[in-house]
């Protein structure tokens, strides 16, 4: 997942480079948004717009990280698995 879909920056971008003459008047990248822990860093003049909070960065992180070995093992798309059995068969599968 790219970061900056996410309003983390691309990591790329060194502040430093932008104030040669003196410190930055901020210690992020101007790319950023907010922070891994969902903390707004700045603000965007889109009306109703807003950075994502901990909790949304956390679950857009984890879309099809399961499905990517579970695709096979009854593991429906919302990644449950039918019962813990089916589970702990598709967890012994990943570790292998």
């Amino acid at each position: 997942m790219n970061p900056k879909t996410l309003g983390l920056g691309s990591g790329f971008y060194d502040i430093k480079d932008n104030f040669p003459d003196g410190p930055a008047p901020v210690d992020f990248e101007l790319e950023r948004i907010v922070d891994e822990s969902g903390k707004q860093l700045q603000a965007s003049n889109h009306i109703g717009s807003r950075p994502f909070n901990k909790e949304e960065l956390e679950r857009i992180s984890r879309v099809g990280t399961c499905m990517a070995c579970h695709a096979d093992d009854g593991v429906d798309l919302a990644g449950k698995a039918p019962d813990d059995k089916a589970h702990q068969k598709a967890i012994r599968k990943m570790r292998k």
